[in-house]
């Protein structure tokens, strides 16, 4: 799914919702969509490529122009999980 057709299917009800994810150390953003009933996936390009932010702020001002409220950044550091943090 590309971000031209993510707005329709939030109103639609195909899309729950979207995270914003990050890996730590790479600077950038993507948008994880979860699809109702099935695995999430990551925002694609025109050309079936995942689609890359290099800042926050940009992300957000992307889907806002598109009538899609951005969630929040909620980060999570598997590191921590591991150590028991």
């Amino acid at each position: 799914m590309n971000i031209g057709k993510l707005a329709a299917a939030l109103q639609s009800g195909q899309v729950q919702g979207i995270n914003i994810i990050t890996h730590s150390g790479l600077n950038r953003y993507a948008v994880q969509v979860l699809p109702a009933g099935k695995a999430p996936f990551l925002l694609l390009t025109d050309n079936q490529k995942p689609c890359f932010w290099q800042s926050l702020g940009q992300l957000q001002a992307t889907l806002r122009r598109r009538g899609i409220v951005p969630p929040t950044l909620k980060v999570t550091v598997a590191q921590d999980e591991v150590i028991g943090r």
